[in-house]
């Protein structure tokens, strides 16, 4: 039998909506290269050129930064499946991960989400109502995880 975990229905909504802010970063991103040019090579008499040089690169480095958040938070698992033999799957909008409990070597609180480390690599979770029944079941499944986060986990 396997265990789902679900965060909340806002942040659902949060990830649905995700693809319209990469719509609406794209055109900027786009943009961005070209306003630089034109801010270098086009004469203005309106405005110091040093200006429309410094606009130009804070847009177009800023619409860059918030498109790499917005990619950022497509890895961030919104679900996650535990089964009784050890099996873990962890759901994102860009990926599915699927290992066995065993290979979890810690899981810690980091700002808003949850950093599970397994091996090299990093997953970060967001955490739903039911977190510590998900903690005490991976402790059964791996003793051996580290745990560090609130008071409320160590009763996991």
């Amino acid at each position: 039998m396997v265990r789902t975990y679900r965060s909340s229905k806002v942040w659902l909504w949060f990830f649905v909506l995700l693809p319209l802010g990469c719509l609406i970063c794209a055109p900027f991103i786009a943009a961005g290269p070209f306003l630089l040019v034109a801010a270098v090579t086009v004469e203005s008499h309106d405005t110091p050129k040093w200006f429309d040089v410094l606009f130009a690169s804070f847009f177009m480095f800023f619409s860059t930064g918030a498109a790499l958040w917005v990619y950022g938070a497509f890895g961030v698992c919104y679900e996650f499946r535990l089964g009784y033999d050890g099996w873990c799957e962890f759901r994102s909008l860009r990926r599915r991960r699927r290992f066995h409990a065993t290979e979890i070597n810690s899981v810690r609180l980091d700002e808003d989400t949850i950093d599970v480390r397994y091996g090299d690599a990093k997953l970060r979770l967001l955490e739903t109502d039911e977190f510590a029944d998900f903690l005490a079941r991976l402790k059964r499944l791996n003793p051996a995880v580290e745990v560090d986060g609130p008071e409320r986990w160590a009763t996991g």
